[in-house]
């Protein structure tokens, strides 16, 4: 299974994504947010759109659903919990429930053969970063899903958000640990790029070594913290404040 990223040139810098099957081109819109900029890629490739996907509820992550569904034959697939799906006969989608942003959260984990590859994490993961619980939000409930499932997640998934922040995270995450070589060394590289052209894809290893939240255990004994909880809650805190 392939997966296109497409940014979208907003202020909320949004990704949509087209996953599509190697095996009979049949593709999954992701979160919808403008089809007239997303459909014509898919249709130069030769692929059907025959799938609607989201992540959550929010209106930037599910503005041209109708839109889409209404011009096309798609199906809107709406898994449970550790449903998987299958695109092809060697392609599969994993959904897990992954609340926090919202209570509606999903991430979907790729397949190919029965090896997990790749995730489309929406707003739950963010690269350097996780979601904040402004808008439906909650937490504690952020927490137990960063730490119990997204913390699970083996070093090879390939991290797919639902927008680029990556650089403002990063900058965030060398406030916390200003030490760290790797934080330093992907700034620099980010700084390099293009901002709206060039996107740097992180794997749940990368993610490992740079991401605040899921380095509670590595963080907690240099800010001398005796409770990774309160630690979460501390840093989820200073990011929307920053």
């Amino acid at each position: 299974m392939k997966v296109m990223q497409v940014f979208m040139r907003n202020s909320l810098r949004n990704f949509n994504y087209i996953l599509y099957s190697e095996l009979n081109n049949k593709a999954i819109f992701v979160d919808p947010l403008d089809i007239d900029k997303t459909m014509p890629i898919a249709i130069a490739k030769g692929l059907e759109p025959a799938y609607l996907l989201n992540t959550h509820g929010h209106g930037d992550h599910t503005k041209d659903n109708k839109k889409f569904l209404e011009s096309t034959n798609a199906s809107h697939l709406q898994l449970d919990d550790g449903e998987e799906y299958q695109l092809s006969q060697r392609e599969s989608i994993k959904a897990i429930h992954t609340p926090g942003h919202t209570k509606d959260g999903f991430c979907f984990v790729l397949m190919t053969d029965g090896k997990a590859h790749s995730v489309i994490s929406g707003d739950t993961l963010f690269n350097a970063g996780v979601g904040n619980c402004k808008n439906g939000g909650d937490v504690e409930t952020l927490y137990k899903t960063i730490t119990e499932k997204i913390s699970k997640f083996p070093d090879n998934l390939l991290v797919y958000p639902g927008h680029d922040y990556l650089l403002n995270n990063l900058e965030f995450a060398k406030t916390v640990e200003e030490d760290n070589e790797k934080i330093n060394e992907l700034i620099d590289i980010r700084k390099s790029q293009s901002m709206d052209d060039e996107f740097m894809v992180t794997s749940m290893k990368i993610e490992r070594e740079i991401n605040p939240f899921l380095r509670l255990e590595k963080l907690k004994t240099k800010t001398h913290h005796k409770d990774e909880k309160e630690l979460f809650f501390e840093l989820r805190s200073k990011r929307d404040q920053w």
